[in-house]
């Protein structure tokens, strides 16, 4: 059932149909690899522009709602002015078509009617109408246009400004003010000055032109880019730390299915080139598989099947995140698990065949937990080797597996078989003893008679688990 199960799940990979498993696809996968960084960027940019347009979408009540506020005060301002008739109604109905725009953004808002040209079409006319009403209010109060900054209404700009920021588009606030910029600078030297000028504190002649161009014509100009400069640079680092949130939440809720939490975390924090990019090396393989699972599921319901595989998966996760390995994938009622596979160590064999002896002992555990409930015995077959494989991200576009590919991983499966036939629990490579050193002879192993040896593992040395003596080993 096994094999069934792995070589289609290596077909879908790119393995080829000849030779042994994973042998020949190994520079397949590899080639598949290659694409795998940029396919998962343009995901993470997928990913950051959907949460954005879903943020967007609930801010925009929020937005409007600001938008009100402002138009309350410019409606107060105009009001509050001294009256010079002829522009005190353009002013108002500036305002009030600051007040229809007002009343649609919030129409739509409560209607959740969004598109991305909205943003930019609600600043435009809110720059618009409102550089225009403080223009107004500058000739209502018989203030020269070039004084249009010193009158308090001019500060509305700004709350225009920060109200751009709030969508978190960079190009939005630099829009926002460049357009600011232009129409002040464009209403200023169109506007005619007023026949009666407010009065100004006297002065020389030549200190009043000085400060007249730096601090009505050239200052306040500065101060709104530099304001624009501070919300852009704010907006862009809001949204970069987004993507970078969103790209760390991705790459550990797909890190997490393999790794323990903690690896999975630190994996997370990298850029993903490593978990992408393949590569061969040497890794310590284990084949976990309930034995005699096809007659358990034969007398068991779908639910109750499903609730057993679930506490089965979640034993053998625990043992082999407890030992620092990775589950590579769950087939059916087996479990592939890799040690060395991203962070490769000296003590990745006998982590493995700790962890094996560790499984033993927490699916015991289990299972006498199950017969005490009335349920049946669970015991499982266990088989490990070290060799080189392929290890990186194989697939397509439309879906990507992170793996280890090669005949090291077909040993292995061959070895959890031979449990079946020599009746013992755990059976190893004479290869995964060698690199586990000396740590390893912390349990018994006995080799495995030759005649048992058939096929691919002809010429293999195999050693299963004496059973009467059985210590986990440090790692």
């Amino acid at each position: 059932m096994i094999t069934e199960v792995n070589a289609a799940t290596l077909a879908n990979a790119g393995a080829a149909a000849s030779g042994p498993v994973g042998s020949g696809p190994a520079s397949a996968a590899a080639a598949a690899a290659g694409r795998t960084h940029a396919y998962a960027r343009d995901a993470v940019a997928y990913d950051a522009d959907a949460f954005l347009r879903d943020a967007e979408l609930a801010g925009e009540r929020l937005s409007a709602i600001v938008r009100l506020v402002i138009f309350s005060t410019l409606l107060a301002l105009v009001l509050t002015s001294k009256v010079d008739h002829h522009h005190e109604q353009f002013a108002l109905l500036t305002v009030a078509a600051y007040g229809v725009v007002t009343a649609v953004a919030l129409v739509l808002a409560w209607r959740r009617i969004f598109h991305p040209a909205l943003p930019y079409a609600y600043v435009t006319f809110d720059v618009a109408l409102v550089c225009l009403s403080v223009l107004l209010i500058t000739r209502m109060l018989a203030f020269p246009p070039h004084m249009a900054f010193a009158i308090p209404a001019s500060a509305m700009i700004f709350v225009v400004l920060a109200h751009a920021s709030m969508r978190f588009r960079p190009v939005l606030v630099a829009y926002a003010g460049t357009l600011a910029i232009l129409l002040m600078a464009i209403g200023m030297l169109v506007m005619p000055a007023p026949t009666a000028v407010a009065p100004f504190p006297p002065g020389p002649e030549h200190v009043d032109l000085l400060q007249s161009l730096l601090h009505s014509r050239i200052l306040p100009f500065g101060i709104i880019a530099l304001a624009a400069l501070a919300l852009w640079a704010t907006s862009r680092r809001t949204l970069e730390m987004l993507q970078a949130s969103v790209d760390y939440s991705r790459r550990l809720g797909n890190l997490s299915r393999f790794f323990s939490p903690r690896l999975a975390d630190r994996l997370a924090r990298d850029t993903g080139r490593e978990v992408a990019s393949g590569r061969r090396q040497h890794c310590a393989i284990m084949f976990i598989d309930i034995r005699q699972f096809t007659e358990l599921a034969r007398d068991m319901d779908p639910e109750q099947l499903s609730r057993l595989l679930g506490e089965f998966r979640g034993v053998v996760t625990d043992a082999i995140f407890e030992h620092g390995g990775m589950v590579d994938k769950f087939i059916g009622d087996a479990v592939l698990a890799v040690f060395g596979a991203l962070r490769p160590a000296g003590d990745d064999a006998l982590r493995a065949i700790s962890c094996g002896v560790g499984v033993l002992a927490a699916v015991e555990a289990w299972s006498a937990s199950l017969t005490l409930g009335g349920k049946p015995r669970i015991s499982v077959g266990i088989g490990a080797h070290y060799g080189e494989v392929f290890v990186g991200a194989v697939g397509n576009d439309r879906m990507l597996e992170f793996t280890v590919l090669g005949d090291a991983v077909n040993l292995a499966e061959r070895l959890e078989r031979l449990t079946r036939i020599i009746g013992s629990p755990f059976v190893v490579s004479g290869n995964i003893l060698k690199a586990a050193g000396p740590g390893a002879g912390r349990v018994t192993w006995v080799p495995v008679s030759e005649t048992a040896m058939t096929g691919r593992l002809k010429g293999v040395d195999a050693f299963s688990l004496n059973t009467e003596k059985r210590e986990l080993p440090s790692c």
